[in-house]
């Protein structure tokens, strides 16, 4: 899981603010912003002021520990979580994003499960006024 995506989940979290966040590490909101979007590397300083911050281990913040996923909310979203990822590799904090991350999948595919049914629906409506207009 890359740094960013840990920073910004423990934020979401807590429900702070960028710039709230930016404060307490003594920088500004768009070089945070940066942070999360991995633009910028994650000093060792800023990392013991975010475990500090958010009440977590400082191992959470480490490449080297960090498991491989890839999280996007766009329109062609994937998620691909590591499948080499064993049970006692995963940290706590890393259970609870990745449920999170699959529990919001399950809710993005039942609402586009009702999408399909609608627009299945809007096709039919579509085809009879078709019909009805070529007789």
């Amino acid at each position: 899981m890359s740094q960013g995506l840990i920073i910004r989940e423990l934020r979401d979290r807590n429900a702070w603010s960028q710039e709230y966040v930016a404060n307490e590490l003594n920088m500004s909101q768009p070089a945070y912003c940066n942070l999360e979007l991995d633009k910028t590397q994650l000093s060792l300083e800023r990392a013991e002021k975010l475990a500090a911050l958010y009440n977590v281990p400082l191992s959470i913040f480490s490449k080297e520990q960090s498991s491989t996923i890839n999280y996007n909310t766009g329109h062609y979203s994937r998620t691909i979580i590591n499948s080499k990822i064993t049970e006692e590799k995963v940290s706590l904090d890393e259970k609870e994003l990745y449920l999170k991350i699959i529990s919001d999948k399950e809710i993005l595919i039942e609402l586009l499960k009702d999408e399909i049914i609608d627009l299945r629906n809007d096709k039919q409506f579509l085809k009879d006024q078709l019909a009805l207009k070529l007789k």
